[in-house]
């Protein structure tokens, strides 16, 4: 019964998933995540009893054909005589696994997303601004007459347009803060694969993007999310010059800001908002040469008079990975704090499982059980248990793992991740839980065996 209202439970959190937009609501996401966990909590003794059974049929055909350990066979044995007492075990060290997965998950799935997002965006050699932080543009903007010298320096590409600017700012949208970028048009090589096109070709809402006679806009898939707008729709901006209404020309992958973002060519930018300035300028140097070379040339020329500094996209990218790898640092804490609660759970139920069967042990000493056997079968039966219980506790938890990142994580913080389950995260976490049970078991072990066989008879 446990084990059906556990899988009812993890059936609603998913089934959230399908309600009407209008439904959806912080209160219903904290509702969805109390209901995974407590649905994991109560199905996960099913898939362990049922793999205890399958390893019990194999360890007694092993010991009928005289091979193997009987004290093995008796560690399953004694993990089915008591349901009850199992099913607390495992639960103890599932709850905390089960957020150890979860967390990793999210965090991989972030910086994977980041990361394949960046692939397409970063086309460019260089990139070059004034000093500070760049990837949160966190930067003083440039004069854009600086782009021509820029396009002096000895290695850089000087056909087509290939030193580019872009402006960032902040605009306000139905009273919701969203970011705003606006491009000179890229390379006509690149087709405008720079720009990350969910909804149709680069090459194709590119060119309506610059060419077009009306005001058009991209907006980032977190926008379209925000406020169900979508691909030939209209909203209306507020401008310097006044009201204008906008078309949206298609749909783009950002992570700039997590409420939305703009896209908008930076010729129509500086007549709407009288703003020559630019946040940074995209480089591409000549074939042959060294983008280092190019980028000690930028720094030695202006890094000191004027405060700039270019960077390589591997800088971007590391920059970018380590402000991630920041933002989720505190996750560490949790993922130690979920594995030591899970530790002191089952230290405990293991403790009161071997005094609660201090009778039992004794009077399996006194028919000739050996200390060696009594502890194979006690560390038997927490080996089994842990393996067993780590195994299930990924495997479902990576499948709360998946509704956090695809559901509760887009609705509460507006970020729309794709699911990347980290396979290493997953095999440390099976490692980790079994080597949990393991360590919980030493002192009980250690009991159970420095108990007399006289003492233990006589224990009630």
């Amino acid at each position: 019964r446990a084990a059906l209202m556990g899988a009812l439970l993890f059936g609603f959190s998913f089934s959230t998933d399908f309600l009407p937009q209008f439904l959806h609501s912080t209160a219903l996401q904290v509702l969805t995540q109390f209901t995974g966990i407590l649905g994991v909590t109560l199905f996960a003794p099913l898939p362990v009893s049922i793999g205890v059974r399958f390893l019990r049929m194999i360890f007694l055909t092993i010991t009928a054909n005289r091979g193997g350990s009987v004290a093995v066979r008796l560690a399953a044995d004694n993990l089915l005589r008591n349901p009850t007492r199992t099913s607390n075990n495992i639960r103890s060290l599932t709850v905390g696994l089960v957020l150890v997965i979860v967390i990793a998950s999210i965090s991989h799935s972030f910086k994977t997303t980041i990361g394949a997002w960046l692939n397409v965006v970063l086309k460019s050699d260089l990139i070059v601004s004034s000093q500070g932080k760049l990837q949160r543009y966190l930067v003083q903007p440039l004069d854009e007459a600086f782009g021509r010298e820029l396009a002096l320096v000895p290695g850089v590409q000087t056909s087509g347009e290939t030193v580019f600017g872009m402006r960032f700012i902040k605009v306000k949208y139905r009273d919701v803060t969203l970011g705003l970028k606006a491009y000179d048009r890229p390379d006509f090589g690149s087709k405008y694969d720079l720009f990350d096109m969910q909804d149709r070709p680069a090459a194709e809402a590119g060119a309506e993007l610059y060419d077009s006679l009306e005001p058009t806009v991209f907006v980032s898939n977190n926008f379209v999310h925000t406020f169900g707008k979508t691909t030939g729709d209209t909203f209306e901006l507020s401008t310097p010059q006044g009201a204008v209404t906008f078309r949206i020309a298609g749909i783009v992958n950002d992570f700039a800001v997590a409420e939305g973002v703009l896209y908008i060519s930076r010729e129509r930018f500086k007549t709407l908002w009288r703003d020559n300035l630019v946040t940074l300028f995209a480089i591409s140097v000549k074939p042959g040469v060294n983008p280092e070379t190019v980028r000690q040339a930028i720094d030695g020329k202006w890094a000191q008079s004027r405060n700039i500094q270019a960077l390589a996209n591997d800088e971007l990218r590391k920059q970018l990975g380590e402000s991630i790898d920041s933002g989720f640092a505190f996750t560490w804490a949790i993922q130690i704090a979920a594995l030591a609660i899970a530790l002191m759970g089952l230290f405990n139920t293991l403790l009161i499982s071997i005094l609660e069967r201090t009778r039992e042990l004794g009077m399996m000493r006194a028919i000739g059980m050996t200390k060696k056997q009594l502890i194979t079968m006690i560390l038997g039966e927490t080996t089994i248990l842990g393996a067993l219980g780590s195994i299930t506790a990924v495997s479902i938890g990576s499948g709360l793992a998946y509704l956090f990142v695809t559901n509760t994580f887009e609705e509460i913080l507006g970020w729309i991740i794709k699911f990347d389950l980290p396979i290493t995260a997953a095999l440390n976490t099976t490692l980790f839980g079994t080597g949990v049970a393991i360590v919980a078991c030493l002192y009980p072990c250690y009991r159970a065996v420095r108990v007399q066989i006289r003492d233990a008879l006589e224990y009630e």
